[in-house]
């Protein structure tokens, strides 16, 4: 990756510690972070773009280094992903789904709905054979429903962006702690240290988010206030191949050294 930009102050000079529900929120912001909570996100239809953290196996990993079970991030954005592959998914094989959609390329008020997809199964996905409850494996949905992130690392608010897809076992957890920050702390996510955490669940894995630290520095949020739109074209690049994750761990970790 390019060389990262000058660091700000260390991270945990710039966070007050989350030990109340009604927090205080630094003179001036309150308005700011109503304005970024309700942000629309733009579009790019660019293959590159910010690095992919993975979760492949039940382990970060960035790069070639695995990084462990849990990362500590400043998450400046998050959209909806649905993706479907016809047949079993080979992972020698990478290409793209049969049929996708992002959330936030269609119109304002319109529903998730699979966007320049050739042949999709169903104008819009709720109510799609394929993402329905039993269509897929054990159940499961044949169509994969994650949430893209588009994040910092923690310690690091003005360095190199990173994109992560939480798993469709973790998206259910993921909103009900985005909605507690937006609606009921009135802070948007990039306000906020967020800690991701994986953990086992019936046979594979989940993603669980935690409230870490709340960011208060005036400096560190202009800065990450700043990079809302930035963070925005990464969540709607059109994707990358999906993972397998429910493929076994065999490498060893390696310390996370390349995080």
């Amino acid at each position: 990756m390019a060389n990262s930009p000058k660091k700000l102050k260390q991270v945990g000079s710039a966070l007050t510690l989350p030990n109340s529900n009604v927090p205080t929120v630094p003179d001036g912001w309150a308005d700011k972070f109503a304005q970024y909570v309700e942000k629309t996100r733009s579009a790019s239809d660019s293959f590159e773009g910010w690095d992919w953290i993975s979760s492949k196996g039940g382990t970060f990993q960035y790069m070639e280094s695995l990084i462990g079970k849990e990362l500590e991030v400043i998450v400046l954005g998050a959209t909806r992903e649905n993706q479907h592959y016809q047949g079993e998914y080979d992972p020698t094989k990478p290409g793209v789904p049969d049929c996708w959609a992002l959330d936030g390329t269609q119109g304002e008020g319109e529903p998730l709905q699979p966007t320049n997809v050739p042949e999709p199964w169903s104008d819009v996905c709720e109510g799609c054979q394929k993402n329905e409850w039993g269509s897929g494996k054990r159940r499961g949905k044949a169509c994969r429903n994650y949430v893209r992130l588009a994040m910092v690392r923690a310690n690091d608010p003005s360095g190199s962006g990173l994109r992560f897809r939480i798993p469709p076992t973790g998206v259910g957890a993921w909103s009900k702690f985005a909605k507690k920050l937006e609606n009921g702390l009135g802070r948007p996510l990039f306000s906020v240290v967020t800690k991701l955490v994986i953990k086992p669940k019936g046979g594979s894995f989940t993603v669980v988010p935690e409230l870490i630290s709340f960011v208060n520095d005036e400096e560190t949020l202009e800065v990450l206030a700043s990079r809302v739109e930035e963070a925005n074209v990464e969540l709607l690049r059109v994707f990358e191949p999906r993972e397998d994750d429910d493929a076994p761990k065999e490498q060893e970790e390696s310390a996370g050294a390349a995080f």
